[in-house]
This record gives C-alpha cells, structure tokens and sequence, in this order.
C-alpha cells in the first residue's frame, strides 16, 4: 500500500466513520497530527496532498471546505 492510501484510509477510519457516527456533518483534520499519528518523517507535504486529494474526497463522499496553511 503506497504511503498515500495509508493516510487516506487512516483520515477514513480515525476522522470520518467516528464524524458520521455522531452525526457530524463537519470536522477538522491537521495534516501534522495525521503525520505524527502514522509515525512519518518529513513527509507532511504527502499528507497535506492526500488529505486535499480527488479520490479521498470521492471516496467519502466528502467536501473541502477550507485549507490553512501554506
């Protein structure tokens, strides 16, 4: 499995199954907690592009509604 669908099924199963349990409709993830929660090295940049990817976003049936950060 690359290191990009990693972060993506970790954001699924860490970040959306729980929102969509409670019944959130929105929710926050910061690429450096998800960085340090999969143990990676220098690779945020990765994070940031997994997190903002089409395929995630498809494949949860989700919606980027803001980005921080450089």
């Amino acid at each position: 499995m690359k290191t990009s669908d990693t972060v993506r099924e970790h954001v699924r199963i860490r970040y959306v199954v729980p929102a969509r349990r409670q019944g959130t409709s929105r929710f926050t993830v910061v690429a450096g907690e998800v960085h340090n929660e999969l143990g990676l090295h220098g690779r945020v940049p990765l994070v940031c592009q997994a997190l903002a990817s089409k395929k995630l976003l498809e494949e949860n049936n989700l919606v980027l509604e803001r980005r921080e950060g450089p």
